[in-house]
């Protein structure tokens, strides 16, 4: 695991994560001598690997992660993807269950965790700030896994695709406009995610389009004209558990590479 480089965090990870710089132990104390760090990793690459102790965690500042593992047949099975503001790395335990891996180039804001873990005994604002966060994170993976017990494809990219709004701010949008929503990993991510094959999740994509259900820009933008008919399409699902920027747990970003604003935990 080499990253592309590394400085120290600032700016934009001080919004999404909110622990950089880390605090100070205790009032006049200096701040701990190690830090978040910014660090950038190309698709593909591995940031944490199950099978191996780790000591790096942090929060996703841009791209996606991806979580897998190996089944006993020798394939991967990707079980929840992590985007900006989302929490990455096992506190308190020696090994991960799942692998890291970059699901597209990603910056990451990242930390030793035995330093973070320090931090949080000695902080509990920031130790409460992180259990709130893992909270949504939570509601989050639930909404993800549900995606799975839709008994159709059609079903399962519909309401794929409705979990992405959510996070990208327009999942609640009732005025009948045009979305636009953008999908931050390939098609064979989203049809290893879905359980599908490459193959069928084209021909659905393709017959949602076919019906008026979506807009097809390139392979990973879409419009949605009409946020009722995809609702639809998924049986009626709306996935309401989805953390919004009004249940007090998130706040909007807005990534200055994309202009593409999200809803990360707070």
């Amino acid at each position: 695991m080499k990253p592309r480089h590394e400085r120290p965090s600032g700016g934009l990870a001080a919004k999404l994560c909110g622990f950089c710089p880390l605090p100070p132990a205790r009032a006049g104390e200096p701040a701990p001598k190690s830090r978040c760090a910014q660090r950038r990793f190309d698709k593909g690459a591995t940031v944490t690997n199950c099978d191996a102790s780790t000591r790096l965690v942090g929060f996703v500042m841009q791209g996606v992660l991806r979580l897998a593992r190996n089944r006993s047949d020798g394939q991967q099975q990707i079980v929840g993807l992590l985007l900006p503001g989302d929490h990455f790395g096992e506190l308190f335990v020696e090994r991960a269950p799942f692998d890291v891996e970059c699901a597209s180039d990603v910056v990451l804001c990242t930390c030793d965790r035995l330093d973070f873990e320090a931090m949080l005994a000695q902080n509990p604002d920031k130790e409460h700030e992180l259990l709130s966060s893992s909270v949504s994170e939570l509601r989050a993976a639930r909404a993800w896994m549900s995606v799975l017990g839709l008994p159709t494809i059609r079903e399962r990219v519909a309401a794929f695709l409705l979990l992405l709004m959510a996070r990208q701010g327009d999942g609640r949008s009732g005025d009948g406009r045009p979305i636009r929503v953008r999908v931050p990993v390939s098609r064979g991510d989203m049809a290893n995610f879905i359980h599908t094959r490459p193959e069928t999740l084209s021909r659905v994509i393709h017959a949602l389009v076919r019906d008026g259900v979506l807009e097809l820009e390139n392979a990973q933008q879409f419009i949605v004209p009409d946020r009722g008919a995809l609702v639809a399409t998924t049986g009626g699902e709306t996935f309401a558990q989805m953390p919004s920027s009004s249940d007090g747990h998130t706040k909007r970003i807005r990534l200055p590479e994309t202009g593409e604003i999200l809803r990360v935990p707070k």
